[in-house]
């Protein structure tokens, strides 16, 4: 097995790993959807909330991958970050629809400076170590130390909530590991910054140019497609479900008879906070041995096709579930939604990688994302409906039977 040998370049690894980490502390996720519920928000308008900063995200996700790549992906995740914690002080002060679309438009820009930006820089980083063929397995523990940072914010989270009984003060809490993370950014070597160097700075226009040229020439190739589309729905079709566990996780909260002494919000946030921290650390461990999956399967694409069919009948399985009333089996299942995506995740990064450029590796997960909150933004406001005029398990079985049905257009195949 190949390791990395220099001490610079094993120092670099942890940054890279401490940057997941702290990316991923963010308080807020497992009460994001309370939240908003509790600022008396339907489904629907929550819907149109994460549609708003989905397409933020879709808007500015190609110019900024090649801004990333033409300018610096260090000044790219450093402006990320900076973006973010203006999100979150908003998110700390809204509490009305229109000033929440704000606040979604700005974690919008974020994510969109961020999103295929770091990726491009690990597997640059891989490829200059003599580990390209190892991406799966590299990647797989960086996203593992940052399924970590999501079971500490879990942690850190039930204690905010827990004292405070508020959820808005986690928006507040998260506003530190993010000026950390910017710190951490401006640390990375100028060698893993950029692939033109300062040339690119000085000369933007030629550098774009020649950018938009190497752009237009991955993304024709047909065996480029069919990857990106997979990853990408794939992803949106988690993200777009994953906060909607939160509801039924708060229903089994405020009945269960030994938490009686607690008020309910207490409750909820013992129950949701163990419940992430569980989540998160087996999600942590599946991200760390997705190239055991794909050894295993025989070829990362039987491990990404496996992984998208037992995920889509896991949450058409817990829509079926719940339609009898039965709420802890239906959770279950749909924590089969969080550990699909971080096996899948590391597999289809190295398959991606082996279809695009390198020089064009940000632009190119970029297109990745920017098919991901295409998909989020579609299924938000529709599963928001669904939710808010029928029920929760009409939601879940209309999603899972039509990401099955897309099956057939995404299957992933050698070319």
């Amino acid at each position: 097995m190949k390791e990395i040998k220099s001490t610079s370049a094993r120092r670099q690894f942890r940054k890279f790993c401490w940057y997941g980490f702290l990316k991923n502390l963010r308080l807020f996720d497992p009460f994001i959807l309370l939240f908003l519920l509790e600022n008396q928000l339907s489904y629907f308008y929550i819907g149109i909330l994460f549609s708003v900063r989905e397409m933020t995200t879709n808007f500015l996700e190609i110019p900024s991958g090649i801004i990333a790549d033409s300018l610096g992906r260090r000044r790219a995740l450093i402006f990320a970050m900076i973006s973010y914690q203006v999100s979150f002080f908003l998110f700390y002060v809204s509490t009305d629809f229109w000033q929440f679309c704000l606040a979604m438009l700005l974690f919008g820009n974020g994510e969109a400076f961020r999103s295929g930006t770091h990726k491009a820089m690990v597997i640059r980083f891989l490829d200059k170590e003599g580990l390209g063929d190892r991406k799966t397995f590299y990647y797989g523990k960086t996203r593992r130390w940052s399924q970590m940072g999501s079971a500490m914010a879990s942690l850190l989270a039930l204690v905010v909530v827990f004292l405070k009984q508020d959820y808005r003060q986690v928006f507040l809490a998260t506003l530190l590991p993010y000026l950390a993370n910017a710190l951490l950014i401006a640390s990375y070597p100028r060698e893993y910054d950029e692939d033109t160097g300062k040339a690119a700075a000085q000369n933007f226009s030629a550098s774009l140019k020649s950018k938009l040229k190497s752009y237009r020439q991955a993304i024709t190739e047909r065996v480029v497609w069919r990857p990106v589309l997979s990853a990408g729905i794939f992803s949106g079709l988690y993200k777009g479900l994953k906060d909607y566990i939160q509801p039924l996780l708060e229903q089994i909260a405020v009945s269960l008879p030994v938490l009686l002494a607690l008020a309910d919000r207490q409750k909820t946030a013992v129950v949701l906070g163990v419940a992430y921290f569980l989540i998160y650390l087996i999600s942590s461990q599946a991200a760390s041995n997705a190239w055991r999956l794909q050894k295993k399967s025989g070829t990362a694409y039987r491990a990404g096709n496996g992984l998208y069919i037992s995920t889509s009948a896991a949450v058409l399985l817990s829509g079926l579930i719940l339609i009898s009333g039965d709420i802890v089996p239906a959770v279950i299942l749909l924590i089969i939604l969080f550990i699909g995506h971080n096996l899948r995740r590391p597999v289809m990064l190295t398959i991606m990688s082996e279809r695009i450029p390198a020089s064009v590796m940000a632009s190119g997960l970029s297109t990745e994302s920017l098919v991901k909150t295409l998909t989020v933004a579609l299924l938000s406001p529709l599963l928001g409906l669904l939710i808010d005029y029928y029920s929760f398990a009409v939601g879940l079985i209309v999603t899972g039977i039509f990401f099955l049905l897309m099956y057939s257009f995404l299957k992933l195949k050698p070319e």
